[in-house]
């Protein structure tokens, strides 16, 4: 009976020590591993109505992939010759985890539709592009809208004047001085919002604003069906790829 308890103790003990082993492995640390990730042909992902599909050779996008490190991964991987770290603060800023994949899914489409638009101007086919509104990228902490507006909001109008972009905005608000207040229309995860801001002196000039970093938001009305199913790849930099294999897909020979 003794041997048979101290055999349950040693297994539980032990099954313990192990348990909390692997919850401290699991445990996330401040710092990102990059890694390069795959390579994709892009002809499966780039498709153009009425566009050429007998071009030979082919564009490869190539990817690089992004790890939150726990302690596990930070084992396995920080000696790797082919592994970049870097500290949490300098890749995502002050953003959260869901406004960091916010913005990256956000640059992707962007990237997507400068891409359609460049190839299909140069192509000599109009694109109408309809603004929208001021993008929200960013969020200063000194802003007094922080907490208030959200990563991704788009703001239409300020004080009633409506805003399509964001050096409409920059340009309406030079006249003004910290501490006064202007009230806001914008559009937040598809419901129109109002609500009232103080402005603040956002840089060492003395510039006043709101405290936010803004980007024209548009959307793009092309003269053809063009699909770009990049699935799960987020970031800027794939538009050059975009372009070229969009425009090859436009043009018999370039």
């Amino acid at each position: 009976m003794n041997i048979m308890m101290r055999m349950k103790r040693k297994y539980i003990w032990g099954a313990s020590v192990f348990l909390i082993f692997m919850i401290v492995m699991l445990i996330p640390l401040p710092y990102y591993l990059y890694q390069p990730g795959d390579v994709n042909p892009l002809s499966p992902i780039v498709s153009v109505e009425g566009g050429h599909k007998s071009e030979k050779g082919n564009f490869y996008l190539t990817t690089v992939a992004s790890i939150k490190v726990s302690h596990l991964y930070y084992l396995l991987y920080a000696l790797s010759p082919d592994t970049e770290i870097r500290k949490e603060k300098s890749v995502k800023g002050d953003l959260t985890q869901k406004e960091y994949n916010f913005m990256l899914n956000h640059m992707m489409t962007k990237s997507q539709q400068n891409a359609i638009v460049s190839g299909l101007r140069g192509a000599g086919e109009k694109v109408p592009v309809q603004n929208k509104g001021v993008f929200i990228t960013n969020i200063l902490p000194i802003s007094q809208a922080k907490g208030k507006l959200s990563i991704g909001d788009i703001i239409t109008e300020v004080d009633g004047h409506k805003m399509e972009k964001s050096t409409d905005v920059i340009a309406y608000l030079s006249s003004k001085k910290a501490g006064e207040s202007v009230r806001l229309t914008y559009e937040h995860e598809g419901k129109i919002h109002k609500d009232t801001f103080q402005l603040v002196v956002i840089n060492k000039s003395g510039q006043v604003g709101l405290g936010i970093n803004p980007e024209d938001e548009y959307i793009i009305k092309p003269s053809r069906n063009v699909n770009m199913d990049t699935k799960d790849i987020g970031g800027p930099s794939a538009g050059s790829c975009f372009l070229w294999k969009f425009s090859i897909r436009l043009f018999q020979e370039i």
